[in-house]
């Protein structure tokens, strides 16, 4: 997967976003100047980056667990997506 990051610089701030390879909006954000715009920004990619790895291969990683609260955790997780959808459950992890 290609992950884009569109930066419209400013002088004080950084508007930017990622897009994934099909031109679809992953994440927006207003970042300040300087390192604490960096952290933000890495921040950004690092949960867009999270969020495939877990989708790709999450199913193959427990798996292997053995650990019967894992299990229980997904399957109340589960429930949470079909309860309420994508969008809500990611904010509600979050």
């Amino acid at each position: 997967m290609l992950l884009f990051v569109g930066d419209d610089w400013a002088e004080d701030h950084h508007d930017v976003e990622l897009m994934d390879s099909g031109g679809r909006r992953l994440a927006k954000a207003r970042l300040p100047e300087g390192v604490a715009g960096v952290a933000r920004l890495h921040a950004l990619i690092g949960a867009q980056v999270g969020y495939v790895i877990g989708r790709r291969g999450g199913k193959a990683m427990l798996a292997r667990i053995r650990r019967k609260r894992i299990h229980e955790g997904v399957d109340r997780a589960a429930v949470m997506l079909e309860k309420y959808g994508y969008g809500k459950a990611i904010v509600l992890a979050r």
